[in-house]
């Protein structure tokens, strides 16, 4: 059964004049009955039916009739085959394939075919096939003969003919071309349709070829061709013109193109052609392909592995894998091979184009072999998963979106943009030499980043600063998600951490450092070595402890998020910028909720962005002249928070005015009513509304005092001597501790 169903269908249906068709069909049935018997052949028996389907699309482009019901037919036998299971489906086909009985005979009454090989070579053969094939040039359809479906080989050559072809012989020969519909060829190798013409011959209606199909001297006019089940080879005769197949639904085996229309062909187009075999040049290894001339290149579903294209500005392949992958397109454009979806085993892929070459492997999933791109605009890889080394090199671009995890080396050269979307760890090498790198969700774990030039490098985590260039020349640091304690930072200058995890220590973060800001939850405490410290900013972190740092340097602390306290000793801290809140944690799992700055620069604070301050001690801050307290009266502390709240050593100014005692009158004086001593002071005032609005949760201690004359930090009791001889004045001593001595706090001017 080497032709199938199809073979079977013009042997039994052959036409020879008027006869009964009911016995062949017969015929026909049954030998397709016993091929079904054996359900393993119902693969065999769905491709020849495709072949049938397209036999019929062929025979009606000559007949004027409606196959409409034909065809209907057919797709619904299509369907039955997709779902036998035993031998009554079978009978179910074969039941159809009685019910196409009389219309495939009514088809057939009005087409013709030929039970031999076809040859025109010379005069006499032209005679003959002319007795064979009728040709009426002036008739009116449908009185036409009809084209014809030759059960054999087709072979047309005008060149070489004694005596040589006149302008009348070729046109008889184009003629005769014209009325082919299918070759269904004999069955041996280049037995199909084998033309040799220096001009086209008009194969105006042939759509079907099931053999091969061997083109030489020209490009023939076959624009009707739908379906080669075999090979095609074209040699067109070097001329520099368009090598185009476009028109093609299928090749069934290989396409092959000579040497001479290789160099020369200007384009290359087998656009929506499924080709089983491979595509190459004559005489080269298939799959080789070299088109010296072509500005535009599509390789419909052929198999290459290797392509040389230097004119080319656009190329599309169809292709779904290829063992290896040799792209040379050095006239820039778009090289889409987008279908592509593995290199099979450790095939390499080579990639070669100029700055304005764009390589779209959009498919690409699997390529375990090397990827190399030497020059190159972008180099699209955006489904790549599993890979082996990559060296890339583009001026523009690489896309490797869904790559998850590095694991061979990673060369990305000068690659000024790198898109790394779904980028989780790098567990190899990754070499990239550019300015700025921003992975910020990469782990660098069993891996590193090796960079001659990287100064500003963000990503998720580090184990050691020598996962990054060696930590030499990285100035800015940013890590989105540090789950280890941070040790030597080597020459970073500006650092940026969000702890991922509880602990994070910073206390061995190196000496150069210059700014710093911090988030997450982690305990961050700073050396006192840090002498070109200038900014350190605060955000979402826990306890953060900044020291008496060496040296003479200033330093401005920002304060953002939700803080659990921050603490400073250290004297060159002159500019604290505050917008946090501080979180309060319920008894007993209470959290320290503190802000402790001690000996520092500061000359004002601001903490009324702050919530819930248990804990505030402003201490011995000698130019610290203005300080406003929180905003506790709108957001109190969870009772049994323990607050507590010391100012003192400060240099925050007050204005201390005596009370007055009561005087009972004399007749001539009228009385007078006591007046409570009273202390003016903005600043003052708004810790003594803290106090008195976090007093009606919880008890609040508190130890208070403020500057006195112009010289020294005084307490209160120098400012309340002279009430001593006030019998009625409160008991004031040492600093303002209590209730009485807050209530006397003013914030505006004492009468």
């Amino acid at each position: 059964m080497k032709k199938g169903l199809l073979s079977l269908l013009a042997v039994a249906l052959t036409i020879v004049s008027c006869q009964n068709y009911d016995d062949q069909f017969a015929e026909l049935t049954g030998l397709v009955n016993t091929l079904s018997t054996d359900v393993a052949g119902l693969s065999q028996v769905q491709t020849d039916l495709g072949t049938l389907s397209t036999l019929v699309a062929s025979l009606k482009t000559a007949i004027d009739a409606d196959f409409t019901t034909i065809e209907g037919d057919i797709e619904t036998l299509e369907q039955l085959l997709t779902s036998v299971a035993d031998s009554q489906d079978l009978g179910n086909v074969v039941e159809l394939l009685n019910g196409l009985q009389e219309k495939v005979n009514k088809l057939l009454e009005a087409d013709a075919v030929i039970n031999q090989n076809v040859t025109i070579n010379n005069s006499a053969t032209l005679l003959y096939v002319s007795s064979l094939i009728q040709v009426d040039g002036d008739c009116v359809a449908p009185d036409c003969p009809p084209n014809v479906i030759i059960n054999g080989s087709v072979t047309i050559k005008t060149t070489g003919w004694t005596p040589a072809i006149t302008d009348a012989e070729l046109a008889e020969v184009n003629a005769i071309a014209a009325k082919l519909a299918t070759v269904l060829g004999s069955g041996t190798t280049n037995d199909g349709v084998s033309v040799t013409s220096a001009t086209p011959i008009t194969f105006t209606n042939l759509t079907f070829i099931d053999d091969d199909y061997t083109v030489s001297g020209a490009d023939m006019d076959d624009e009707a061709l739908r379906t080669v089940t075999g090979d095609l080879t074209a040699s067109h005769g070097g001329a520099a013109v368009a090598f185009d197949y476009s028109q093609l639904a299928s090749i069934g085996g290989d396409l092959v193109i000579a040497a001479a229309d290789a160099a020369t062909a200007t384009s290359i187009n087998l656009s929506g052609v499924v080709i089983t075999g491979s595509f190459g040049e004559e005489s080269e290894n298939a799959g080789n392909l070299t088109f010296e001339g072509a500005t535009s290149i599509d390789l419909g579903t052929a198999n290459f592995h290797k392509l040389t294209a230097p004119k080319a500005s656009s190329i599309v392949s169809g292709m779904t894998t290829t063992g290896s992958l040799t792209i040379t397109a050095l006239n820039g454009g778009s090289i889409d091979i987008n279908d592509l979806t593995e290199v099979t085993g450790v095939g390499e892929v080579v990639l070669t184009g100029t700055s304005t070459s764009v390589f779209h492997l959009d498919g690409l999933t699997d390529a375990d072999g090397t990827i190399t791109s030497s020059a190159a605009g972008e180099v699209h890889l955006p489904k790549l998963t599993d890979h082996g080394a990559i060296d890339i090199t583009a001026t523009a671009a690489v896309a490797l979106t869904s790559l998850v995890t590095t694991t061979a080396n990673i060369n990305l050269n000068t690659t000024p943009a790198v898109i790394f979307t779904a980028l989780a760890a790098v567990d190899d090498t990754l070499t990239w030499d550019v300015g700025v790198i921003n992975l910020p969700n990469a782990n660098i774990d069993a891996g590193t980043i090796v960079s001659s030039v990287a100064t500003d490098v963000t990503v998720k985590a580090i184990d050691a600063i020598a996962d990054i260039r060696a930590g030499t020349g990285v100035t800015k640091l940013v890590l989105t998600g540090q789950d280890l304690d941070l040790g030597a930072t080597g020459d970073v200058t500006d650092l940026t951490v969000t702890a991922d995890g509880a602990g994070i220590d910073f206390t061995s973060a190196g000496t150069a450092l210059v700014n710093v800001s911090l988030s997450g939850t982690a305990v961050n405490s700073f050396a006192t070595t840090l002498a070109a410290l200038k900014t350190i900013t605060l955000n979402d972190t826990a306890t953060n402890t900044l020291n008496a740092i060496t040296g003479a340097g200033t330093r401005t602390v920002n304060l953002s998020g939700t803080l659990f306290a921050f603490t400073s000793t250290d004297t060159g801290l002159e500019a604290l910028n505050n917008t946090a809140t501080f979180l309060d944690v319920a008894p007993p799992a209470a959290t320290p909720i503190t802000i402790d700055i001690e000996d520092s620069g500061l000359v004002s604070v601001d903490l009324s962005e702050m919530e819930k301050v248990a804990t505030a001690r402003f201490v011995n801050n000698s130019l610290l002249t203005t300080l406003i307290a929180p905003t506790g009266a709108t957001n109190l502390l969870t009772p049994g928070g323990g607050p507590t709240i010391t100012i003192t050593g400060n240099s925050i100014t007050a204005s201390y005015t005596n009370s007055t005692a009561a005087f009972a009158g004399d007749g001539i004086n009228d009385p007078t009513a006591y007046v409570q001593a009273c202390l003016y002071s903005p600043s003052l005032a708004t810790w003594k509304d803290y106090i008195d609005a976090v007093t009606a949760v919880d008890t609040v201690t508190f130890d208070i005092d403020y500057l006195s004359g112009t010289t020294g930090n005084t307490n209160f009791a120098d400012d309340i001597a002279d009430d001593s001889d006030n019998e009625s004045a409160p008991a004031f001593a040492g600093t303002i501790s209590t209730a009485a001595e807050l209530a006397i706090i003013s914030a505006t001017a004492c009468d």
